[in-house]
């Protein structure tokens, strides 16, 4: 299924891997999924993530631990020219302004925003749901 999910994803432009990435929560439970997507630019999996994660009841908490996660996961390989893609708008909104964010998961955010500072070859992207679905389903 995930399989079939990939092969409609976007592929990222020339000389750039992809990082999709998107979190579920369930509040009930208070358990999250984490689900990661990177993709060369040929749209070959490099990498597939799909992680819970216990005591987690804010899906703002959630959404941006997964972008943490997927940061660390590129960092940490030493990829180069990296999308980092999410159906989460106000978390990418957040990420990309300049100003300090003093919000209670503010730390994760200024942890999320040194990363694209540094590295100028790595950009935090929203895209719509529907072209993330491979992300969201191995968090589910």
């Amino acid at each position: 299924m995930i399989g079939r999910l990939v092969k409609n994803l976007n592929k990222p432009p020339s000389e750039f891997v992809k990082a999709n990435w998107d979190a579920a929560l369930n509040l009930r439970t208070k358990r999250m999924g984490i689900g990661i997507i990177v993709r060369d630019e040929g749209g070959e999996v490099l990498v597939i993530v799909c992680v819970q994660k216990k005591y987690v009841s804010q899906v703002a908490l959630a959404e941006s631990y997964t972008l943490w996660k997927a940061i660390e996961i590129c960092n940490d390989l030493d990829i180069r020219n990296v999308i980092l893609e999410g159906d989460a708008l106000t978390i990418v909104n957040v990420v990309n302004r300049d100003d300090e964010d003093l919000s209670w998961f503010g730390h994760i955010i200024e942890d999320i925003k040194f990363y694209p500072d540094r590295r100028k070859d790595w950009k935090v992207v929203y895209t719509p749901r529907e072209s993330n679905i491979a992300a969201y389903m191995l968090a589910k």
